[in-house]
């Protein structure tokens, strides 16, 4: 599925408007597909942002997920949005959900993507479009990979 930019705009204003209802402290970002998502969110509501970057890979026929430390400008506090682009296998953001309990101050952690695939195990509290598939997802910003 190919989205051009005008659509992922168009998305990005959906998923806002779903998550403005709940009084967010800070978002939390996982890079690389949610830094645009992260940033659109942490401008518009006006919310300080913070950044994970994620890697998910097979190993021996086995997942491997490796997440960095946040970095962030403030003491992650009170209740957080945990965003990505979305959520495929949804191991990702279960796990680094999880891992932002560790934190004391934390109240509650919900998340939000624009796309959820159909074989996700994981439901975000927040999403845009359920996808019927698991086809790869052709975002603008994908112009810029080395062919």
């Amino acid at each position: 599925m190919k989205v051009l930019w005008y659509r992922y705009e168009m998305l990005l204003m959906a998923l806002i408007d779903k998550v403005k209802k709940h009084d967010f402290d800070q978002i939390v970002c996982i890079g690389r597909g949610g830094f645009l998502v992260g940033d659109a969110l942490s401008r518009a509501l006006d919310i300080p942002l913070a950044v994970i970057m994620a890697q998910s890979y097979f190993k021996l026929e086995k997942q491997v997920l490796k997440f960095s430390r946040i970095a962030s400008l403030l003491p992650l506090e009170g209740d957080i949005l945990l965003v990505d682009d979305l959520v495929d296998t949804g191991d990702t953001l279960f796990e680094i959900k999880k891992s932002l309990y560790e934190y004391d101050e934390i109240k509650i952690v919900q998340t939000g993507v624009i796309w959820k695939k159909k074989d996700s195990k994981f439901i975000p509290d927040y999403y845009v479009e359920d996808i019927d598939s698991n086809e790869w997802i052709d975002q603008p910003f994908e112009i810029f990979n080395k062919a």
